[in-house]
């Protein structure tokens, strides 16, 4: 994973508001913070990112959640690049996974789900493939469509076990990302 997939994929989700891009201390892109805390924030991640490295012994690259008094903070670093992202409430879990390329294959085509999007039925929210319901929301998903064949899934890639009926009828509900 490159910091630029990352920052590829935070852009994507409706869920992350507020980003800082940063290479070298320096901002490079920001949405959704003031220019004051952008700045300060892109000064400050790779000095943490180097701290935590020497303590725990951490291997390139780094991704860390942070808590603020106001919101969570995802970061993720390498070398002098690094992405600060402030997802909404509740989303940093699916988005750390997502981070750290930790997501699951399509038990089908063994399409990688790590950072495919899915919309939410409900509020029709961008989220990641592997919330098990909306943070925006709260509507519990139990099925969605692989990105890559059409089977309905789960959120871990095992393929629907519906009988045949329910699986048409939740085929039927689904909704799907056609614009990646």
């Amino acid at each position: 994973m490159t910091v630029v997939k990352i920052l590829s994929f935070i852009k994507s989700l409706d869920i992350v508001k507020s980003y800082v891009y940063s290479d070298g201390g320096l901002v490079v892109e920001a949405q959704g913070f003031s220019k004051e805390k952008a700045e300060e924030l892109a000064a400050w991640i790779p000095g943490l990112a180097r701290q935590a490295e020497e303590r725990l012994r951490l291997e390139h690259p780094v991704i860390m959640v942070l808590k603020d008094p106001e919101q969570e903070l995802l970061v993720y670093q390498e070398n002098d690049e690094a992405v600060i992202a402030a997802p909404e409430k509740g989303a940093a879990s699916p988005l750390l996974k997502a981070m750290a390329g930790e997501g699951p294959r399509c038990e089908v085509c063994h399409g990688d789900l790590s950072q495919a999007v899915i919309r939410c039925p409900r509020c029709g929210a961008k989220i990641p493939f592997t919330a098990d319901k909306c943070p925006r929301c709260g509507y519990r998903i139990d099925y969605r469509r692989c990105p890559y064949c059409g089977t309905v899934i789960t959120a871990t890639g095992a393929k629907a076990g519906l009988p045949r009926f329910f699986r048409k009828v939740a085929e039927s509900f689904l909704i799907l990302d056609d614009n990646k």
